[in-house]
C-alpha cells in the first residue's frame, strides 16, 4: 500500500506499508470494536526522496487521463496493478527512518484530523462486514489512531470536530431512535440534526 501526502500543493508518494506478519491474538482492538483473532502486523518503508505524482503519472496505467492526472488520485483508496506498483517502487530508494522532508509538510491539525478520519473510514469499510458503524464507536477508532501518531485529542473534542465537518467528509449518516447513540451533526442549512451511524455501503 503506497502512502501519499500533499506538499506545496502537489501529491507525492512518500512510502509504502506492507504486511510483515499475520498472527493470532484473542484480544480485541479499538474498544472491543474489532474482535477478529487474526491480526496483521504492518511495516512502513519511507522513500528517501518523495515521488511527485506529476512526474510519474505518464508511466502509470491506472491514470487514464494524462492531462488531468490529478483526477486519478482523488479517492482515499485506490487499487493498482502489479505493473504500476513496480514503476513506483523502481523509482524509490527506501530508508528506515522518517525522512527530513516530511517535517516540512505544511499540514495543520485540522487537515491531519481529516486525513486520519478518512484513513480510519477506509480501513473500517474494507474489513467490516456490517453495513454501518456507530459514529461514537468510529470516533473511538479515530482516537486510537491519533494516539498511535502521538496526538492526544479526547472524545469530546473529536465529536465536536466531526460534527462541524461531517458534511465535508461526504459520508452517509443514518439516524436512530436510541438517544444514547445520538451525535448532533451540522447540516447544509447550518442547523444540527441527530445521527447515530455511518454507512459503509
Amino acid at each position: 500500500m503506497f502512502l501519499l501526502t500533499k506538499r506545496n500543493g502537489i501529491l507525492e508518494f512518500f512510502g509504502y506499508a506492507k504486511v510483515e506478519d499475520t498472527f493470532i491474538d484473542n484480544n480485541s482492538l479499538y474498544n472491543d470494536y474489532y474482535n477478529s483473532k487474526k491480526k496483521l502486523k504492518l511495516k512502513i518503508k519511507y522513500f528517501e526522496n518523495p515521488i511527485s505524482t506529476l512526474d510519474i503519472s505518464d508511466e502509470l496505467d491506472f491514470v487514464k487521463n494524462k492531462k488531468r492526472s490529478a483526477d486519478s488520485f482523488k479517492s482515499e483508496y485506490k487499487e493498482i496493478g502489479i505493473d504500476d506498483f513496480k514503476v513506483i517502487r523502481r523509482k524509490a530508494k527506501l530508508v528506515n527512518t522518517l525522512p527530513a522532508y516530511l517535517d516540512e509538510i505544511s499540514m495543520n491539525l485540522n487537515e491531519f484530523l481529516e486525513n486520519t478520519i478518512y484513513l480510519a473510514y477506509n480501513i473500517v469499510k474494507h474489513y467490516e462486514t456490517r453495513k454501518q458503524i456507530e459514529i461514537l464507536k468510529f470516533l473511538d477508532i479515530v482516537e486510537k489512531f491519533l494516539k498511535g501518531y502521538g496526538v492526544k485529542k479526547d472524545k469530546k473534542y473529536l465529536i465536536h470536530f466531526y460534527s462541524k465537518n461531517a458534511i465535508s467528509f461526504g459520508f452517509k449518516h443514518i439516524p436512530s431512535r436510541d438517544p444514547d447513540k445520538f451525535v448532533p451533526l451540522y447540516t447544509y442549512s447550518g442547523d444540527k440534526k441527530n445521527f447515530a451511524y455511518i454507512s459503509l455501503e
